[in-house]
């Protein structure tokens, strides 16, 4: 059994409290910016209303006549969105030539206004990726907060688990938003023109 000396002591106590320094004010607020007030959300999500001088029955009508019904596997898709249409609701994806598991899902709901309707749409993950991305996300937290708690001296191995976050940010925001952007600029379009 090895005992540290006077001088060994007094540095591992030195890093302990920088250790405990920089996780209480720099990486919990960086992890409180990003899942809490951010705009780069933990797990993204969108939410906004269209309002149209259309009816509600226009509205359905220009939904199902840019809408194929969805099927497991399309190769070649006649329509702009896939998804199911209801009697004032609808939830339909944007048909792509690629694959992204972070696609949003758009959930719409149309009211009737006194100048015409009232769209409320929601974007948000498929979820079975929502329910994947919350584990992934626990997991590498837990991960992140182990390192800082236990780390001895700083090494390429003791950065992975921030990498890890860094990265799984950057794929689930990446994924949705700039997809998100492009459905809510079309879908706009098409319920808006006359």
């Amino acid at each position: 059994m090895s005992t540290l000396s006077g001088q060994d002591h007094k540095i591992q106590l030195a890093f302990c409290s920088l250790r405990s320094l920089i996780l209480a004010n720099y990486i919990l607020p960086i992890i409180w910016a990003l899942v809490f007030q951010g705009s780069m959300k933990l797990i993204p999500y969108n939410r906004f209303n269209i309002a149209t001088e259309k009816q509600p029955e226009e509205v359905l009508k220009v939904i199902v006549d840019n809408t194929s019904e969805k099927r497991f596997f399309s190769f070649r898709p006649n329509k702009e969105f896939n998804g199911t249409i209801g009697d004032d609701r609808f939830y339909i994806q944007r048909n792509i030539s690629y694959r992204n598991s972070f696609l949003p899902v758009i959930e719409g709901k149309v009211e009737s206004a006194e100048m015409g309707s009232n769209i409320d749409i929601k974007m948000r993950l498929h979820t079975f990726v929502y329910c994947f991305m919350c584990i992934w996300f626990i997991g590498v937290g837990i991960g992140c907060i182990a390192v800082s708690l236990n780390i001895d001296k700083l090494s390429f191995h003791a950065l992975i688990p921030f990498g890890m976050l860094i990265f799984g940010l950057a794929l689930v925001n990446g994924g949705f938003w700039v997809e998100a952007t492009k459905q809510k600029t079309r879908l706009i379009e098409l319920l808006t023109k006359n």
